[in-house]
C-alpha cells in the first residue's frame, strides 16, 4: 500500500514540476518574409493544377476558380500544400520552435 502512495505523490510532484508548453505560430514572422509568399504560391499553383492559360482573362480565370471549388480532390491537395508551406518543419506538431533573438 505505501508503495502505491509513494508512488502517486511522485507522480503528481513530477506533473507539478514540468513546464507548460506553448504552442505558438508566428504569422507575424511568416508574412513579412518573401519567401513564405513564393512558397505559399508555388504550391498552391502546383497543387491546382494551374496553367498559364488561366490567367489569359478573367472569364476563364473565373471559370479555373469555380473549377477548383467544385473539386474536392483539388481543394484537399491546395489545403496540405499550404500546410506544408506554414508548417515548421524543424517541430514536432503544428507549434513554432523557440524564438531565437538574431544577434545582428
Amino acid at each position: 500500500m505505501t508503495i502505491k502512495k509513494y508512488a502517486l505523490e511522485n507522480e503528481n510532484q513530477n506533473e507539478q514540476n514540468v513546464p507548460e508548453e506553448k504552442s505558438t505560430f508566428d504569422w507575424k514572422k511568416r508574412l513579412t518574409n518573401p519567401w513564405f509568399y513564393v512558397g505559399l504560391v508555388g504550391v498552391v499553383l502546383t497543387a491546382t493544377g494551374a496553367n498559364p492559360e488561366m490567367f489569359t482573362s478573367w472569364s476563364i480565370l473565373i471559370a479555373e476558380i469555380k473549377s477548383l471549388l467544385g473539386n474536392p480532390y483539388l481543394l484537399g491537395t491546395a489545403f496540405l500544400a499550404l500546410l506544408g508551406v506554414l508548417t515548421d518543419p524543424t517541430t514536432k506538431g503544428l507549434k513554432d520552435g523557440e524564438k531565437h533573438e538574431d544577434s545582428h
